[in-house]
């Protein structure tokens, strides 16, 4: 019943560089965050900005809507 178990060098290349992955990850999880909340805001804005900017310039559809947020929160 001695049964050896054998792990390949390729398999413990692929263990090392995930883990290094999940390190990676964790040092940049706030800029991470950063990007998505980002995101989140553009695609939220991007139909009032597009109804607004077809009877005003969009920079100032743009900063109505943003304000208009940030006096709602």
């Amino acid at each position: 019943m001695n049964s050896k178990i054998e792990i390949s060098n390729q398999t413990l290349l692929k263990v090392a560089f995930f883990i290094l992955f999940c390190y990676f990850l964790f040092l940049v999880r706030q800029i991470l965050f950063w990007v998505l909340f980002a995101f989140v805001l553009s695609v939220l804005f991007e139909k009032p900005i597009n109804f607004l900017s077809s009877k005003i310039p969009r920079a100032g559809a743009s900063l109505i809507v943003y304000f208009s947020f940030f006096i709602l929160l």
